[in-house]
């Protein structure tokens, strides 16, 4: 199967997939999750965890995230808060997220050598028979077109249960003609749109799950879009923006996040 359609974004058109397939309650904890994740980004980077970057990669993050089971594999390059490897189960940890870098620590892999990562964990999953599935989180430059192109062919060949989710603010085109040659779906979507991220997450882990191989996921991010009013005009629009919400939520998670920092604050350094 070659490259798929444009999905369209969330808040402005549902796509292919109804809009009451997906709860109230789901998009409420889509919004409390964007606004968590996009605190932690920024508190990751205050604390020198996270590299600086010009964007948020929340509504990525928190749009596959919601649909992971707890022992999914993540892999990541280029993402602030994210560790290079983690279960989904890490990204309920705060303190976890919010480590400060140790002393001889690795660099962060480039994008090819992430894809790699994650097809190696991807085949153990597939040959040892777990039902898991491993999501690779790509941010950045350092494409690695060599191995880029080896993780690629292998999963697809394979039929791999992993999910490939790259973000930034451009594609390179001749990426997208390789991206094209693999044999597996490749959607591209707003990547400020945690509800168009939703869904098509949903769909493509739902593939992976039952044994029909990868994805790639493409998440445009412009510098100049902000996820967490996208969704709040969506919220808006269904009456479910109450007053006061987002300061409610935004409480409890800086709570969570300073006994995070404290423990953080208490871990030593390597080395």
């Amino acid at each position: 199967m070659g490259t798929m359609p444009k999905s369209e974004s969330g808040p402005s058109r549902a796509g292919a997939v109804s809009p009451s397939l997906i709860t109230n309650q789901t998009l409420l904890s889509l919004y409390a999750g964007l606004l968590k994740r996009r605190t932690i980004e920024e508190q990751a980077r205050s604390l020198g965890a996270g590299r600086p970057a010009q964007r948020s990669f929340a509504a990525a993050i928190e749009g596959v995230a919601m649909s992971l089971l707890p022992d999914d594999t993540i892999i990541s390059a280029g993402h602030p808060a994210l560790p290079q490897c983690c279960s989904r189960a890490a990204l309920d940890d705060p303190a976890r997220l919010l480590r400060r870098p140790q002393k001889n620590e690795p660099s962060a892999p480039a994008m090819g050598t992430a894809a790699l990562l994650a097809v190696g964990a991807a085949m153990a999953h597939k040959a040892a028979g777990n039902p898991q599935v491993v999501v690779a989180f790509l941010a950045g430059r350092g494409a690695e077109p060599g191995a880029w192109r080896k993780a690629m062919q292998a999963a697809g060949a394979h039929k791999l249960p992993v999910l490939f989710v790259r973000t930034g603010s451009r594609y390179v085109v001749n990426q997208r003609r390789l991206d094209q040659a693999y044999g597996f779906p490749h959607m591209v979507v707003d990547g400020s749109d945690v509800v168009a991220i939703y869904r098509v997450a949903c769909e493509s882990l739902a593939h992976a799950r039952k044994g029909n191989g990868p994805t790639l996921i493409e998440c445009r991010i412009e510098p100049s879009a902000d996820a967490v009013l996208t969704m709040e005009r969506y919220l808006t629009g269904k009456n479910l923006l109450r007053k006061g919400l987002r300061s409610k939520i935004l409480s409890g998670v800086r709570r969570e996040l300073r006994a995070a920092r404290r423990a953080v604050r208490k871990t030593p350094a390597a080395g």
